[in-house]
C-alpha cells in the first residue's frame, strides 16, 4: 500500500494519520482475513518555515510618523498576530523622539499580504544628527508546532533638516544635509 503525501506549500502543523486495514480482498475478489487487526500510524511532518521580516525606514522628523512593513514569505494555515516592539539605539522612546509602545501586525490564515505598522515620531525642533531605533518581531500566537522565523529586525532612522539654526533642504532620502554629514548649502533657509 502506498500513501502519497502532497506538498501544499503552506505552513501547517504535523498531521498524524491512523490507517486501519479491513475488508481486504485478494486480487481475484476473494476476501482475506486478518488474524489480528492491522493498524498503522503515519505522521506527516511539516517541513515549511514561514519567515517574517520587517523593513528599514528612513524619514524626516517633520513627517510625524514612520511606517514599517512586516512581510511573510510562506502562508500559515492559521491566523498569526506578530508583535512589533521598539528599542532605543540613539533615539529616545517614551514619546521623546518616538512612541515606543508596541504594535501588532495580523496575518490572516492563508495570507502573505504585507502589513504596515506605524510609529509616531516627534519633531523636536532641535539641531541634531540622525537618530535611530530598532523594531523587533515576536508572537504570542499558539503555533502548534508550525515552524516560524521571527529573528529579523528593522531600523527606524529619523533625520532633521536643521543645521546650526538653519533648515537644510531635504534630500530624496528625507534627510537634511547636516543629517547626511554634508555641509549646509547657500539654499538653506533661516529658521
Amino acid at each position: 500500500m502506498t500513501l502519497t503525501v502532497v506538498d501544499d506549500s503552506q505552513n501547517a502543523a504535523d498531521v498524524t494519520v491512523d490507517l486501519d486495514l479491513q475488508n481486504l480482498q485478494d486480487g481475484t475478489g476473494g476476501n482475506v482475513s486478518l488474524t489480528t487487526p492491522d493498524d498503522h500510524e503515519v505522521t506527516i511532518v511539516n517541513d515549511e518555515v514561514s519567515t517574517f521580516t520587517i523593513d528599514d525606514v528612513v524619514v524626516n522628523e517633520a513627517a510625524g510618523t514612520a511606517t514599517f512593513t512586516v512581510s511573510l514569505d510562506i502562508a500559515l494555515d492559521i491566523a498569526v498576530i506578530v508583535d512589533v516592539s521598539y528599542a532605543d539605539v540613539s533615539a529616545s522612546g517614551l514619546r521623546i523622539d518616538y512612541d515606543s509602545a508596541s504594535d501588532q501586525a495580523t496575518f490572516s490564515a492563508g495570507s502573505t499580504t504585507s502589513q504596515p505598522v506605524t510609529v509616531a515620531i516627534t519633531n523636536d525642533l532641535l539641531v541634531e544628527g540622525n537618530e535611530s531605533f530598532t523594531a523587533s518581531l515576536s508572537t504570542a500566537t499558539a503555533l502548534g508546532g508550525r515552524n516560524v522565523d521571527l529573528s529579523d529586525t528593522g531600523t527606524g532612522t529619523m533625520g532633521s533638516c536643521r543645521s546650526g539654526g538653519r533648515i537644510s533642504p531635504c534630500g530624496a532620502d528625507g534627510l537634511g544635509a547636516a543629517s547626511r554629514g554634508a555641509s549646509p548649502s547657500s539654499l538653506d533657509r533661516v529658521c
